[in-house]
């Protein structure tokens, strides 16, 4: 019986002398050869080791990953993102991005400079004494605006009729301080009437009618375009402007005359204003289509071409 435990014993540690033998053999063998097999795990991994560290063209970004929720066809173009490439915003935006620095800047800061560009709301007001120039009443309406604009809208309109809506009229244009003020005070007083605080009253009246100095119908570059039908079912200007028809023809085409629908829905925390189907704001037909196209609001427009501008005059060393 102690032979054969002896025997077995002995087998037993001729196998483990053969294992540990031919796991020298190989990993002598690789180390030979030059391979590192953890090294070789991570690169398959990761494509390639080298991939990571090659500067790439300054226009040559990685292709967009379908399965990924936040770079589908319904996200918002990050056009401002310059994290990879200073300068890189400025030329991935549709209206600079063949355009050299130099060109992308002055392009940019004439727009921002240009009375078309004027950014007005809560936090942006103007005074009293403002008086947009070169006031006109467009072609078969009876409301003033500023003369490109109302040209604009002129068109608009002609276009609109010429497809078969002739029921898109301008309810409002170019609006005076005083008159702005008056509106917001017979609404502010209005709530007081209904128990609310001062503060509140303006508040909630603010909900509707601009403060004096934040309304866009300052400019003369602001039009509140509605169906006739609208106004004279309710009386005054209603959301359910945007089930008709001739609010999907308005929206399908403003930006072709050079206006946006200014006040989005579901974007009151960014404009400071409710839902309004009915109010556009020219500001031009290739920034108009840009900003359409973005599907942000103009302040997020306005402030990105900002940035923009920025990249473009810090790359153009001016």
């Amino acid at each position: 019986m102690k032979k054969l435990k002896r025997k077995q014993l002995t087998a037993i540690l001729c196998v483990i002398i053969l294992i540990i033998a031919a796991v020298t053999v190989v990993s002598v063998t690789d180390v030979i050869g030059g391979k590192n097999p953890i090294q070789q795990d991570r690169t398959d991994d990761t494509g390639s080791e080298t991939n990571e560290n090659t500067d790439a063209g300054e226009n040559d970004k990685p292709g967009k990953d379908d399965s990924n929720p936040d770079t589908n066809e319904n996200s918002k173009p990050d056009v401002t993102d310059t994290d990879n490439d200073r300068g890189s915003g400025y030329k991935s935006f549709s209206l600079t991005k063949n355009m050299s620095a130099v060109q992308a800047y002055e392009y940019l800061d004439e727009f921002l400079n240009s009375k078309y560009s004027i950014l007005i709301n809560k936090q942006h007001k103007v005074g009293s004494d403002y008086e947009p120039e070169n006031l006109v009443i467009p072609s078969g309406c009876d409301y003033q605006m500023e003369q490109t604009a109302a040209n604009a809208l002129s068109d608009m309109l002609s276009a609109a009729r010429a497809d078969g809506y002739s029921d898109l009229i301008l309810y409002s244009g170019y609006r005076t301080y005083s008159s702005q003020k008056n509106k917001f005070e017979t609404r502010t007083q209005r709530y007081l009437n209904e128990g609310y605080s001062q503060a509140q009253a303006e508040e909630k009246a603010g909900e509707y009618i601009a403060p004096p100095g934040s309304s866009e119908h300052h400019t003369g570059l602001a039009a509140d375009v509605c169906s006739s039908k609208i106004v004279s079912k309710f009386g005054y200007l209603d959301d359910s402007f945007d089930s008709t028809d001739e609010y999907k023809w308005l929206k399908e085409h403003c930006a072709e005359y050079g206006f946006i629908m200014r006040y989005r829905k579901d974007a009151e925390d960014i404009t400071g204003f409710l839902y309004e189907p009915w109010h556009y704001r020219y500001i031009g037909v290739e920034h108009a289509k840009a900003c359409t196209e973005l599907s942000i609001t103009y302040e997020e427009y306005y402030e990105m071409l900002i940035k923009l501008r920025d990249e473009a005059k810090a790359d153009a060393g001016l």
